[in-house]
């Protein structure tokens, strides 16, 4: 219950967002021939930190007009997927590619593409979860910030695409969500895994057991994957389902879908404890605290459940109880998962977390008050102790974003990654510039690094540590724009003709190795954005691609794909032009 009031208290935390003040988004829709696509439905989602597990998201819909222009207003500082869907009286469909990083103050042109009618979908091994039955089924499209969708009597929702399907059970509960196949003669068909039995009992440090344990089952399928068009990864793709309590024995049954590769969770909750992970893996063995045994036992797997961390707020020799909310986004952990929760504040300006900790670092999410901006603290929680975050320590980033020309550079996506950190790039916070090209946050005392681009440019600054000369009092900044680093290719045919439509990826090896320092950060921010924005990128009708390329990668290899000639791969470093034959076309 108490997990639950906190999901409905970021619900309605998100829902008051509007009094912050919104600011417009400009855009048009065209139909794939070049006109207008008057009455189109655009959509336009974005998910707070952490993600779907933090509660609620800010959907905004918008219709657009005769011209098919529509405007959106939406959150300041905050990216969002945009995409546009125009229904057809014969039941077709047409819709957009999602477009990332769309934000206030930025015009944003979506593009329909051909005609398609919505296919049927078919869920396979259902009948072996009869018990949790009727199932229903969602649908969402490949995209940073995901919206789900329900299957209404077995057709699909008109979606850019179908990349990821998430099952519910009767009670309204996530049994599963995973990747959906490519549609096959009008038909989608998706594989719910069977079930795997787990038998869990929950014990303290000394051995004995514990009754009344929460027990929740993550339905999560590649969390870290960086969706297409995403400059950045996404929030962590994590939902719960609460499948039981320990009884008075501190045992529990129950069932998880089996996973296809990689590891799935199942979670112990209880007051004053911290929560226990235990990892389901693909290999069907469950692992947990030193514990691997196989998935069917005569007996139940023991799960310690230690002292519970707890978060003490202050500002110098005040406490702090945040008005608006305060979210904790943990880094990936031992079985590979993320955890999110909305905590709630004792007047004391304490709470208690319902996290793991062995120990666990975190980004901590802090707002004061509803309108007021974001603070950021790197946290390390241990069990049993009390991590005390001292607001009077931290500095306000002001940031100025500004292009060649001098204008304010609006609606760019950007990181800010604490240095510190071994995990910096997993603890990445997503920010944007908002209307006058400015973005501020709250910094804790690490060292920080901010990168921002528009996916032609680049921008980057860094904010020293709170110890450090300089790292106290208010930082402010002017960030200029510059052109990303790449290299320059002419593609040719074995006759020396141009070939346009060559598509390059990038690998980056050894991108910031060494030292967590500003500029290795820099780097290793850039070696994870670079490939991101090159996987867009295709010659033109002269056969020059540019392509943008990591600085300071030990190796960075380039592939050249076109569906008529041989792959080629060779090395390359910024700066370089170089001419680059495909050879003869393939013979189909």
């Amino acid at each position: 219950m108490k997990w639950l009031l906190m999901q409905c208290w970021g619900a309605w935390l998100l829902a008051g967002l509007p009094a912050q003040g919104r600011a417009p988004l400009y855009g048009s829709v065209w139909q794939q021939d070049g006109r207008p696509a008057a009455a189109a439905a655009v959509t336009l989602v974005h998910q707070p930190p952490g993600g779907p597990a933090s509660g609620a998201a800010d959907v905004v819909a918008a219709v657009a007009d005769a011209r098919g222009r529509f405007v959106a207003r939406l959150l300041p500082q905050c990216d969002y997927s945009a995409y546009a869907v125009a229904s057809a009286a014969d039941g077709s469909f047409t819709a957009s590619p999602v477009r990332e990083g769309a934000c206030a103050g930025i015009e944003c042109e979506l593009q329909l593409g051909a005609p398609q009618r919505p296919p049927r979908v078919q869920l396979a091994g259902a009948a072996a979860w009869a018990s949790h039955g009727p199932l229903a089924v969602e649908l969402a499209p490949e995209a940073a910030h995901l919206q789900f969708a329900a299957v209404v009597d077995g057709v699909a929702p008109r979606l850019p695409d179908w990349r990821w399907i998430l099952v519910r059970t009767a009670a309204g509960e996530p049994l599963w969500l995973g990747p959906v196949p490519d549609a096959k003669a009008g038909v989608l068909e998706a594989h719910l895994p069977p079930p795997v039995d787990v038998w869990l009992r929950a014990v303290d440090a000394f051995g004995q057991p514990l009754a009344e344990v929460e027990v929740l089952a993550a339905a999560v399928a590649d969390p870290f994957a960086q969706p297409r068009g995403a400059w950045f990864g996404r929030p962590a793709l994590r939902l719960d389902r609460r499948a039981g309590c320990t009884d008075a024995a501190g045992c529990c049954r129950l069932q998880v879908p089996r996973p296809a590769a990689g590891v799935t969770a199942v979670a112990l909750r209880a007051a004053g404890r911290a929560e226990a992970v235990v990892g389901i893996h693909s290999a069907g063995r469950i692992s947990g605290e030193g514990v691997v045994v196989p998935t069917v036992v005569d007996q139940a797997i023991d799960v310690p459940m230690l002292k519970a961390a707890r978060l003490r707020l202050c500002a110098g020799d005040q406490a702090v109880v945040p008005t608006a909310a305060l979210l904790t986004t943990c880094c990936r952990g031992e079985h590979g998962v993320e955890r999110t929760a909305l905590l709630q504040f004792e007047p004391n300006g304490e709470c208690e977390l319902p996290l793991p900790t062995n120990p666990v670092e975190s980004m901590l999410h802090v707002q004061e008050r509803a309108a007021g901006p974001w603070r950021l603290q790197r946290v390390a929680f241990h069990s049993g102790a009390t991590a005390v975050v001292d607001l009077a320590a931290q500095r306000r980033l002001t940031v100025r974003c500004t292009g060649a020309d001098g204008a304010p550079a609006r609606g760019l996506v950007g990181v800010l990654v604490p240095v510190s950190s071994q995990r910096a790039l997993a603890m990445q916070v997503v920010v944007c510039t908002d209307q006058a090209g400015r973005l501020e946050r709250w910094l804790g005392p690490d060292a920080w690094v901010l990168v921002v681009t528009d996916g032609r440019s680049w921008g980057s600054t860094t904010v020293p540590r709170f110890d450090a000369p300089g790292g106290r009092g208010e930082q402010e900044r002017e960030v200029e724009l510059a052109e990303l680093p790449g290299a320059r290719f002419v593609v040719t045919d074995s006759q020396g003709l141009p070939v346009a439509g060559v598509r390059g990826v990038v690998h980056a090896g050894g991108v910031g190795n060494g030292p967590a320092t500003e500029e290795i950060q820099v780097a290793r921010v850039l070696g994870q954005l670079v490939p991101a924005l090159a996987s867009g990128r295709r010659s033109d009708a002269q056969g020059v691609l540019w392509l943008p390329l990591p600085v300071g990668a030990k190796q960075t290899v380039v592939h050249l794909l076109h569906p008529d000639f041989p792959q080629v791969q060779l090395r390359a470093s910024p700066g370089d032009e170089l001419p680059l034959g495909l050879g003869p076309r393939l013979v189909r």
